[in-house]
């Protein structure tokens, strides 16, 4: 079990617990406000972003600011919304067996998506988003949990929005030929540039070498 999975079990069963002793109703809007929030976040948050950045320089810190000012107004109107509507719902008797069993079950979903809306801001950074969940056993059922979510609001998962291994991989690989390549070219105009007369054995040897990487690439 990596770090990242002893995290989720500790969210998990610590939302667990505290819906058991908070009941079915509360936890069915604090539910609601959690997903909603997360929602309209995922939703919104690059049109926000693009605002943001005529005044925040960097897309990535525009990101995370848009997306936790949507999501903080967006819960807080849904859980005052609650509040009401628990107060109008208050049974002095207490809570029964049953709304205790619920409620922990909501709050068992209350905490998959408390990991989720983690695990968003810190896909905008590749290299740690790896790092972090390199190894879970829960990260990819996790990732299908958000990628449903977003896509039901039209916005991209958690796998849309990071690039493959493969896909950086590759990329770099281009890079160092285009690098190898550049080199090979310098090479290869310096020797041109040589009176003929000072051709050395080794110089047309290295010529012929550069143009044969040249060809191949």
């Amino acid at each position: 079990m990596t770090p990242f999975d002893t995290f989720v079990v500790i969210v998990l069963s610590l939302s667990f617990l505290y819906s058991v002793f908070k009941g079915m109703i509360r936890e069915i809007f604090s539910l609601v406000a959690y997903m909603g929030g997360y929602l309209m976040a995922v939703r919104y948050q690059d049109d926000l972003a693009e605002v943001l950045q005529q005044s925040i320089s960097h897309p990535a810190f525009a990101r995370i600011i848009s997306f936790i000012g949507i999501y903080i107004i967006t819960a807080l109107i849904i859980s005052l919304i609650g509040r009401a509507v628990r107060k109008l719902l208050a049974d002095s008797a207490g809570l029964s067996g049953t709304d205790r069993v619920v409620g922990g079950l909501i709050g068992i979903c209350k905490g998959v998506v408390i990991i989720v809306m983690v695990m968003f801001p810190l896909s905008i950074f590749p290299d740690m988003y790896s790092k972090v969940t390199q190894g879970s056993m829960f990260i990819t059922h996790l990732e299908e949990v958000s990628d449903l979510l977003s896509r039901g609001v039209g916005g991209k998962g958690l796998i849309d929005k990071m690039p493959s291994m493969q896909g950086v991989k590759d990329r770099l690989e281009q890079l160092k030929k285009l690098k190898d390549l550049g080199d090979h070219l310098k090479d290869s105009q310096n020797l041109m540039n040589k009176p003929l007369d000072q051709y050395s054995d080794e110089d047309r040897k290295k010529l012929e070498d550069i143009l044969n990487s040249v060809s191949k690439e």
